[in-house]
C-alpha cells in the first residue's frame, strides 16, 4: 500500500481554505493532516503533531504571521517539508524572491485553473513547480 503524500494548509480565508480542501479529498494520494488560519497556527500545530506534512500549502497574506515569514520558520526548523505558496501576489520580482527564500513553488489564485495535484506532485518529484507564470518572469 503507497502511504498518502500529508498535507496541512494555512489560509485566513475560510472560503478559499475549504476550496482547498475540497480539491485536496477528491485526490486518492493526497491527505489533509490539519488546516489553520495563519502561519503563526501553522508553526504551533507543526510543533504539537507527531505526524508532520509532506508539504505545506500556504497563503501569502494571511494576518499574525505572513507566508513569506511563515515560510523563513518552517525552512529554519523543518527543512525537510516542502512550501507551495499560493496569492494573489503578482509582482514577478517578488515572487521569484520567494524561492529565494526556500519555497518550492508557486501557484497564482488569479488563474482560472489552479494545477494543485500537480504542483504537488512535480514538487515531491523534481523539488520545484516553475509554473507558467514563474517560467515568463525568468
Amino acid at each position: 500500500m503507497v502511504e498518502k503524500i500529508k498535507i496541512a494548509i494555512a489560509e485566513d480565508h475560510p472560503l478559499m481554505r475549504k476550496a482547498i480542501k475540497d480539491i485536496v479529498l477528491q485526490t486518492s494520494h493526497l491527505k489533509i493532516i490539519f488546516d489553520v488560519s495563519n502561519g503563526s497556527e501553522l508553526l504551533i500545530e507543526i510543533g504539537k503533531n507527531k505526524l508532520q506534512p509532506d508539504i505545506i500549502l500556504i497563503d501569502y497574506f494571511m494576518p499574525v504571521l505572513n507566508g513569506l515569514e511563515t515560510t523563513k520558520h518552517i525552512k529554519a526548523l523543518y527543512p525537510n517539508i516542502k512550501v507551495l505558496i499560493f496569492s494573489h501576489l503578482d509582482e514577478k520580482n517578488a515572487i521569484k524572491n520567494l524561492f529565494y527564500f526556500g519555497i518550492n513553488g508557486f501557484l497564482s489564485k488569479k488563474e482560472r485553473f489552479f494545477p494543485l495535484e500537480t504542483a504537488i506532485t512535480e514538487i515531491l518529484e523534481t523539488g520545484y513547480f516553475l509554473n507558467n507564470f514563474y517560467k515568463k518572469s525568468i
